[in-house]
């Protein structure tokens, strides 16, 4: 309980579903940066380095979520 509280407040959510809205919006963010970026304009390489920590960012959210998840029991 103590993790998904840490979660919860670091990424000012209320629920599970507000980490999920979290992570989602973080994707369409990259996704958009992505999708209009001319093809033919030059990165820079501190701008991939950039986008590569969001990644890392949103990858380790959701692994933090599954982990939290696994140590939450099941209600019948």
């Amino acid at each position: 309980m103590q993790h998904e509280r840490e979660l919860l407040r670091r990424y000012r959510a209320e629920d599970f579903r507000g980490l999920l809205r979290e992570t989602h919006m973080l994707l369409v963010g990259l996704v958009k940066v992505m999708k209009n970026t001319h093809h033919d304009v030059r990165v820079k390489g501190y701008v991939i380095a950039n986008l590569g920590c969001l990644l890392e960012q949103v990858s380790a959210l959701v692994l933090r979520m599954k982990n939290v998840y696994n140590k939450v029991e099941s209600v019948n």
